[in-house]
């Protein structure tokens, strides 16, 4: 589910460098004494990092995490050790000193993180991140549920980053696919639930149970202002 009224626009910038046999040193010339260019009193400038969610789950319109079953890759040069990724170890290039850093806190193996499976009644259910059958190549991972009894319903919850925020009168495009088997003969419910446990909106969908990936959509208008908006996809059958 994504923000429709706030575009992001990705810019790709290639540089090539021309290299040489010769340079001259770089000059640079300061003149206190020339006033340079005047800057707006309503101009303010910000640090950026990818820390407390400044990119993902700020400004990357996706309001789902975990979306893709993809939160645990990492790259194809890092490495698992006693539970954690590290990074290759490589010289500063200021000071020749090897660098080694530990991403602290990745729970690599957590990779339904995220996601929650809650079993109502008597239901009976497990799911497990999954690569076969992928939707697209760049995507390989889905999340492959199976539910041996269904007796309340079967109610997969993701959170978003700490609670989905939805401003009332916005809209909201919200997809996603589902691959069945003929053995799933229910529907699936999705609903969006606010912070006092109250469905904001819900949606019965009826699901294609050909065994092919399925696309399923929607738009929604809140209708409320909440910041701690939880998705459940509610699943009505075994199978």
């Amino acid at each position: 589910m994504k923000k429709s009224n706030y575009p992001i626009l990705c810019l790709l910038a290639s540089i090539m460098i021309a290299g040489c046999t010769k340079q001259k040193p770089s000059v640079v010339t300061i003149d206190v004494a020339k006033n340079g260019v005047e800057v707006p009193k309503g101009l303010w400038g910000i640090f950026y990092e990818e820390i407390n969610r400044a990119g993902d789950g700020g400004l990357w319109p996706e309001m789902i995490y975990n979306m893709g079953f993809e939160e645990k890759n990492i790259p194809s040069t890092s490495y698992i050790e006693n539970g954690e990724v590290v990074a290759p170890k490589k010289p500063s290039y200021a000071s020749g000193r090897i660098n080694d850093f530990i991403f602290y806190g990745f729970s690599p193996d957590n990779v339904t993180e995220g996601w929650s499976l809650e079993n109502k009644g008597n239901s009976k259910s497990g799911m497990e991140v999954v690569s076969d059958n992928p939707l697209y190549k760049a995507n390989p991972h889905s999340l492959l549920l199976k539910i041996d009894a269904n007796d309340g319903g079967v109610n997969l919850i993701n959170e978003g980053f700490k609670g989905i925020s939805l401003v009332n009168g916005e809209k909201y495009n919200f997809q996603f696919y589902l691959r069945a088997d003929k053995s799933y003969k229910g529907k699936v419910v999705i609903s969006l639930v606010g912070k006092t446990g109250n469905a904001i909106y819900s949606r019965e969908f009826d699901v294609n149970n050909s065994g092919t990936w399925t696309n399923y959509k929607s738009v929604i208008t809140s209708n409320v202002t909440d910041n701690a908006v939880k998705l459940v996809l509610q699943f009505t059958s075994t199978g």
